[in-house]
C-alpha cells in the first residue's frame, strides 16, 4: 500500500506499508516461508516464490533508497523477525542507520529471559541488534478505545515493572508519533542541500535539451 500526504503546512511524505518482509528457507523440496507460517510444498513452491520475490524486489526498492526513512516493526514474541533485522545490519548497505525498531505487544512475554531481552533491546543497548535510530515499545492498544484510552493504558502498563526504567521517550504510541515527526523533519532538513543541488541540475538539463542558454 502506498499513501502519499502533502499540503501547504505538510511536508511531502511518502508511506509505504509492505508485506512483512519474509525470511526464506529451502529444505529439499519445500520453501518455508516463516513470515506466512506456512510449509508450501513442491507443487505450490514455485508460484509461492515467485510471490515473494515479488514482494522481496518492492521492498528493496524502497530500502534502499537515501531518503527513506524504515520502520522495523517486530513482535515481540517473534525470533524470526528480529533475525531479519540482524541480517539488515550486517548489510553492506548499513541500511540500519536510517532505521528505527518498533517492538509491539511487549505484554505478550512470558519469559523473564525474554522480557530482559526485549528491554535490552528497546534501550538499544543489544549490539546485535543496535539501530541508528534506536527503538521504540508499543502495546496492542484494544479495539474500539479512543487515543486518550489507548495512552493511559500505556502508561499505566509502562509505568511499572522492567519497562519503568526504560525512557518515556521510548515508550508508546504518542512518544512514537513525536519521535517520527522529529526523524522526518531531520531527515528533510539534512537532505534540503542536496535536494536543491538535484533540483539546479535537473534544471540546467531541461535548459539545454530545450535548446536555452543558461542562466
Amino acid at each position: 500500500m502506498r499513501i502519499e500526504i502533502s499540503g501547504p503546512t505538510q511536508l511531502p511524505l511518502t508511506l509505504i506499508v509492505s508485506v512483512s518482509l519474509i525470511c526464506l528457507s529451502y529444505d529439499a523440496d519445500a520453501y518455508l516461508i516463516t513470515g506466512f507460517a506456512r510449509l508450501v510444498q513442491d507443487e505450490d513452491a514455485r508460484a509461492k516464490l515467485q510471490d515473494v520475490t515479488a514482494i522481496l524486489k518492492l521492498a528493496q526498492f524502497y530500502l534502499y533508497k537515501p531518503r527513506t526513512i524504515i520502520l522495523a516493526v517486530v513482535n515481540a514474541m517473534w525470533d524470526s523477525e528480529l533475525q531479519l533485522v540482524r541480517d539488515m545490519i550486517n548489510s553492506e548497505l548499513a541500511i540500519h542507520k536510517r532505521t528505527l525498531g518498533v517492538i509491539t505487544r511487549p505484554e505478550g512475554i512470558l519469559e523473564k529471559a525474554d522480557a530482559l531481552r526485549m528491554h535490552r533491546l528497546a534501550r538499544n543497548d543489544d549490539a546485535e541488534l543496535k539501530l541508528g535510530l534506536g527503538w521504540h515499545v508499543i502495546k496492542k492498544p484494544q479495539h474500539g478505545h479512543s487515543l486518550q484510552q489507548i495512552d493511559s493504558q500505556e502508561a499505566a502498563f509502562f509505568g511499572s515493572g522492567i519497562w519503568s526504567t526504560v525512557p518515556s521517550a521510548d515508550l508508546g504510541v504518542s512518544a512514537l508519533r513525536d519521535k517520527l515527526a522529529r526523524v522526518l523533519f531531520t531527515c528533510v532538513q539534512h537532505e534540503m542541500p542536496r535536494i536543491l543541488t538535484e533540483l539546479m541540475d535537473q534544471l540546467v538539463k531541461a535548459h539545454e535539451h530545450n535548446g536555452e542558454p543558461r542562466a
